[in-house]
């Protein structure tokens, strides 16, 4: 449900949440075509350990109720002896979000780490958003926000890199099962 989940030429359809932090970095990618690019944070700000930026944003309207499986594939700043920079997910859902998918608070949030490895990783089980029908309208959505966590030494710069992120429907499908 995620659109322009690749980056593979650009960083379209994904708003700005902090302005001049994220750019298309075609030096690294893990999905699409060789050299298609990935989505980079990158913040000079004076940051302490801890602080989070969170640099794009997309609104996904849902098409009905059920359970939703975000992920995506991460890139850190760690190292085999010390952790890194971490790439998360961090997801709002909203039963009336309306259509910019951001009116009145949130009804559920929550965050999924990709990485902080100096490599790519996508996490083996993705964050699950369950939507029961009672709690689903035609103005419910998903806002998904690409953020870069601060884990190292304050002052230095912030680094995180994103590609492959999915929003499935998730769960069993036995209908078709072989």
């Amino acid at each position: 449900l995620v659109l322009n989940s690749n980056f593979d030429t650009d960083l379209r359809l994904w708003n700005t949440a902090i302005a001049g932090i994220a750019t298309l970095d075609t030096t690294r990618n893990v999905t699409g075509a060789a050299g298609s690019g990935s989505m980079h944070i990158s913040s000079t700000a004076n940051a302490v350990p801890g602080t989070r930026f969170g640099a794009l944003v997309q609104c996904v309207h849902l098409p009905g109720p059920g359970i939703y499986a975000l992920n995506g594939w991460g890139h850190g700043t760690g190292t085999m002896v010390t952790g890194g920079d971490v790439a998360e997910l961090y997801w709002e859902y909203r039963k009336n979000g309306g259509e910019a998918c951001t009116d009145g608070m949130p009804d559920a949030s929550g965050t999924k780490i990709l990485s902080n490895s100096n490599s790519w990783s996508r996490p083996a089980t993705p964050a699950l958003i369950t939507v029961a029908e009672q709690d689903w309208s035609s103005d419910s959505s998903i806002v998904v926000t690409l953020v870069a966590e601060e884990n190292g030494a304050s002052g230095a710069p912030t680094n995180a890199w994103f590609d492959g992120v999915t929003l499935n429907v998730g769960g069993d499908d036995v209908i078709f099962a072989n």
